[in-house]
């Protein structure tokens, strides 16, 4: 589910397949996912191909796969921003700048300090701010690199402040090239933004370390 978001008639299809396909079992992931558990391996390629699936897909790309995002301001009033509308935005220009994402990868976005998007346990972690710009406020974000679950488990770092929303996809490129040996200039990541620095060199360092 793109960014834990489905329509009633979504997930209704989905109970049919269910039905249809499984025992009638739907169960709901911690990533904000679906799974139709108990389909027999004969019947996998017609469930692949019901119409449900091709908007629904069960194979997504790499930056949809573990995108995720808080309920955000449309429901929740401790929210700072859309969460979900801008998830969904970032992961749609990334795909239209051709950033290619390594499987496993982690994107997710909360709305404050609450954390419910697990921002810190993400490779980049997006927590929601707003920032003045003249008489304007806006919506922003914190960005957070490194956090890991399994064995090794570490929280996120803090490497940028208050960045705008419409400058986030271009540092995200940068953050995912530039973590995974990929050729962009550590410069695209020292990002002037309304109303705070870029990081040290040493911050920078200290993340991809």
């Amino acid at each position: 589910m793109p960014v834990g978001r489905i329509t009633a008639d979504d997930l209704l299809g989905l109970a049919d397949l269910a039905d249809t396909y499984g025992r009638g079992e739907l169960r709901l992931t911690v990533d904000q996912n679906v799974v139709i558990p108990h389909v027999p391996d004969s019947a996998l390629s017609a469930l692949l191909a019901e119409p449900l699936l091709q908007r629904l897909k069960p194979n997504p790309s790499n930056i949809w796969r573990n995108l995720v995002a808080c309920t955000g301001n449309d429901y929740c009033h401790f929210s700072l921003i859309d969460t979900k509308r801008h998830a969904y935005q970032l992961a749609q220009e990334l795909e239209r700048r051709g950033v290619q994402v390594p499987r496993g990868t982690r994107i997710h976005v909360s709305g404050c300090i609450h954390a419910c998007g697990k921002h810190h346990i993400a490779d980049i972690g997006l927590q929601g701010t707003n920032i003045r710009l003249g008489n304007r406020v806006e919506e922003a974000a914190d960005v957070y690199v490194g956090g890991r679950l399994g064995e090794q488990p570490r929280l996120a770092s803090r490497v940028l402040e208050n960045v705008h929303w419409e400058d986030l996809p271009v540092l995200v490129e940068a953050l995912v090239r530039q973590r995974f040996a990929q050729t962009v200039p550590l410069s695209l990541l020292r990002l002037q933004t309304a109303t705070s620095p870029a990081p040290a060199n040493s911050d920078l360092e200290e993340v991809n370390a």
